[in-house]
């Protein structure tokens, strides 16, 4: 039923979107969470054209509010949040190649058991840059704004924390992290570094037979670098 619930939602939101789809933001509200109202030039000129934002939206008696993270440059928006979470967290810290390679790594890679390397786009933290660490995984590849990491980051991320025992790399459905992580894969292999790969598909979301890759995994795969973790770090 929950799907049921979740299109109920959607569909609610979507119809309110619709109704304030052509208003502005009355910036003499909260900084942090604006509502919709009518238009007016003076709204309009008050809103700093430098300024991005991103938006999530909430209805409360049929009234659209639209919450707002303010960004200093959408282009620089991956970056400056992982610079910001490794200096937050003394754990982990960032490969050399960072911004080209965006790989957030812990700070004592143990070469002695298997590591375990996971990533994918970003947008949907704390996936998985907040997954890195004891028990969990040794480096997160993370890609721009819902799109898969390079080929490059995810060797780099093999290279760096494989040793002797060898190297799991734990993918979701999604066709562009299973083609990079899979290439990075055979080209670490042909370096001679036993690396390994496995997809999760949970998705409950999209059953099959919808969608052209199949299911996609989501949140069902903290659970598997949570088990793989621990099972790692058991040797």
């Amino acid at each position: 039923r929950a799907p049921n619930v979740h299109a109920g939602f959607v569909g609610r939101l979507s119809r309110a979107f619709r109704r304030r789809a052509h208003t502005a933001l009355d910036t003499r509200t909260s900084p942090r969470i604006f509502q919709a109202r009518a238009p007016s030039s003076r709204a309009q000129r008050s809103v700093p054209s430098q300024l991005s934002a991103t938006h999530s939206f909430t209805t409360d008696n049929n009234l659209l509010t639209m919450g707002h993270k303010f960004l200093n440059d959408p282009g620089s928006a991956v970056t400056e949040m992982l610079e910001g979470f490794v200096q937050s967290h003394p754990g982990v810290k960032l490969l050399d190649a960072f911004p080209d390679v965006k790989v957030v790594v812990r700070s004592h890679v143990d070469k002695h058991k298997v590591a375990l390397v996971s990533g994918g786009g970003s947008g949907h933290e704390p996936a998985h840059a907040g997954f890195v660490g004891d028990g969990m995984l040794d480096a997160a590849v993370c890609g721009d704004v819902f799109a898969s990491p390079s080929v490059a980051a995810v060797l780099a991320a093999i290279r760096h924390v494989t040793g002797p025992p060898g190297c799991l790399l734990i993918v979701k459905n999604y066709t562009g992290d299973r083609l990079n992580f899979g290439l990075a894969a055979e080209r670490a292999k042909l370096e001679g570094l036993n690396v390994e790969m496995v997809v999760v598909a949970d998705d409950c979301a999209l059953p099959p037979p919808l969608g052209v890759a199949g299911r996609r995994g989501l949140a069902g795969t903290l659970f598997v670098h949570k088990c793989a973790g621990a099972a790692a770090a058991a040797g």
